[in-house]
Order: structure tokens, then C-alpha cells, then sequence
């Protein structure tokens, strides 16, 4: 007699279908995954485009305030030497007068 008794073929068909629902199942959870990931993976694409966007417009007002401060740097320039100018006509003109 032996110990081990084979299946018989309705425990066969049980255990088929438990494998297969098993399988069925870990297919549904590794599309759900794909799904979730590619979501993901969607919703990093659009922060790092909205973060570049961000750095764009930093790197532009930073560019602005440069350039600003330049303009402003030869204005003050400008602006001394016409003082010294009128600084250096004053005497020459109160000796005229």
C-alpha cells in the first residue's frame, strides 16, 4: 500500500483552479501596479516640467535685476558726473556774475 495517495481528478480541477485564480489575481495586482506607476511617473513628468517653468522664471528675474542694477550703476555714474560738472562751473560762473 502505498503512503502517498495520487489526487484524484476532481482534486486536480480544485487545485487548478486555485492556481489559476491565484494567477488571475497576481495579474489583476501587476496591471494595478503598472497603472499606479505610469500615473506616477505622468505626475513626476508634470512637476519637473512646473519646477523647470519655476527655475525659468528665477533665472529670468535674477537675468532682470542684473541688468537692472547695471542700468542703475551707469545712471548713478552719469548722474556724478554731471555734478561734478556743475560742481566744477560754479566757481567759474560766480566769477563771472
Amino acid at each position: 500500500m502505498p503512503l502517498l495517495k495520487p489526487p484524484t481528478p476532481p482534486e486536480l480541477e480544485e487545485d487548478k483552479a486555485l492556481v489559476t485564480a491565484s494567477f488571475d489575481e497576481a495579474q489583476r495586482t501587476l496591471e494595478a501596479l503598472k497603472t499606479e506607476t505610469q500615473q506616477l511617473k505622468e505626475s513626476q513628468e508634470e512637476e519637473r516640467e512646473k519646477v523647470e517653468a519655476a527655475l525659468e522664471d528665477v533665472e529670468a528675474a535674477v537675468l532682470e535685476l542684473k541688468e537692472a542694477g547695471k542700468s542703475r550703476e551707469s545712471d548713478i555714474r552719469s548722474i556724478k558726473a554731471d555734478l561734478e560738472t556743475i560742481r566744477e562751473l560754479i566757481p567759474k560762473v560766480c566769477l563771472l556774475g
